[in-house]
């Protein structure tokens, strides 16, 4: 088959990650595959770059706004020269990641209009009210949240599939009255080709290998912070009673938070903030970590939510602290040995933190992490789910085309 991805955001960049390896792996199963992706704002090319990675073909287009608006799909060139790309090239399946989004999914809905035109939307997080439109503010709200409200539920009735990354998102597209076979689940993957396993961590950061304690979280942005202000809490804690002899650091990638926030935290660890980095260095950068964090406070937004970072963090062999949520708990209960689970305030965490360190548990377990996610999460896997899906949207799709023939 000849697929078509839209997405809706940077190269190498926020969100990219996911994508890209669905478009990877798919290519690699035997399909041609094109990719379509905004460039960093100062990596501008004339028109367009092509570069073909893994066997996908990569058309990056410039962009006259700020990386702000291209990384949250609002390019306006982007959506330009998407659109000629889109209107005038031909694809058996053209998919897009948060489609209502400008240049994510919109061009490929204005193709349909003219060509017969068979459409997967992936259906990333939740937009509208009581979601992320109650957490932006200002012009961000004027911009992105009241666009967001028409397009997001607009978009998707218009896909012929829509995937979706929870089942609370999947009874979400269920109550827009699309057909349960037109809706798939597919959970975030573990990138087990590109991320490396080191048994220990790379020690750039660390001044005594055996003692002291380095805590990841990736993809930070700002609307997530209440996610980790209790483990920011519970390390203040920690260093303050010197709990932990040694000192402890917290890495983050993803938005660096302004200096009145982490003023306002007190913060008293090493806080190394790493800002977005290119997807590329994350294997080296996944495995400076003793621990990885995947704590969530308990909202909608998360509920409909699937952390991605999952599969990064297993692909590196790292022990996850969580506080189980959602459908999280499920993977939490089955793989039990993955999982550092604590709940969602100061004192179960830090109390946590203090025992895997003395007994030394997190540094246990690593080599049978990576296998299971190689054995469970790996991006083949999630592949061959979306591929079963398109062939099954096909199928759907030359059934009703052949019906309305037939009444005409």
């Amino acid at each position: 088959m000849k697929i078509l991805f839209s997405h809706y955001a940077i190269l190498d960049q926020e969100g990219f990650g996911r994508t890209f390896m669905l478009a990877r792996e798919l290519a690699l199963l035997g399909h041609s595959v094109t990719f379509l992706t905004s460039q960093h704002s100062n990596i501008n090319h004339y028109l367009f770059h092509k570069e073909n990675r893994e066997n996908v073909s990569i058309y990056s287009f410039p962009d006259i706004v700020p990386n702000s608006f291209r990384r949250t799909g609002f390019g306006i060139l982007n959506f330009v020269f998407k659109l000629f790309f889109i209107v005038f090239t031909n694809y058996d399946i053209y998919f897009s990641d948060n489609g209502h989004r400008l240049s994510g999914g919109i061009p490929i809905l204005i193709r349909k209009i003219f060509f017969r035109t068979i459409y997967i939307s992936e259906w990333w997080d939740y937009f509208g009210k009581n979601g992320q439109f109650e957490k932006k503010k200002g012009l961000k709200k004027i911009s992105h949240g009241f666009y967001d409200l028409f397009f997001e539920e607009f978009e998707k009735k218009r896909a012929e599939g829509i995937v979706c990354l929870s089942a609370a998102m999947f009874e979400r597209a269920k109550n827009l009255n699309v057909k349960k076979q037109s809706i798939c689940i597919i959970h975030g993957g573990a990138d087990v080709r590109a991320i490396k396993f080191y048994s220990a961590p790379i020690n750039q950061l660390k001044q005594n290998e055996s003692a002291e304690l380095i805590l990841g979280f990736v993809g930070l942005n700002l609307g997530e912070l209440n996610d980790i202000l209790p483990l920011i809490m519970a390390l203040n804690e920690i260093t303050k009673d010197k709990s932990i002899p040694y000192p402890i650091t917290l890495l983050s990638t993803g938005k660096i938070l302004p200096k009145e926030v982490t003023d306002q935290l007190n913060i008293r660890f090493n806080f190394v903030q790493m800002g977005w980095t290119d997807y590329r260095n994350y294997p080296e950068l996944l495995a400076m970590f003793d621990i990885a964090v995947l704590t969530q406070e308990e909202n909608l937004l998360n509920l409909y939510r699937w952390p991605n970072k999952i599969g990064d963090y297993l692909a590196a062999g790292r022990k996850i602290l969580i506080n189980s949520y959602g459908e999280t708990s499920l993977f939490v209960s089955e793989f039990q040995k993955v999982f550092i689970e604590v709940n969602f305030d100061i004192d179960s965490i830090k109390n946590k933190i203090i025992e895997v360190y003395n007994s030394k548990f997190y540094k246990q377990d690593r080599f049978e992490i990576r296998r299971i996610a190689c054995e469970n999460f790996s991006w083949q896997l999630r592949a061959k789910e979306l591929e079963d899906f398109i062939y099954e949207v096909i199928q759907k799709n030359k059934r009703t085309h052949s019906r309305r023939k037939l009444t005409e």
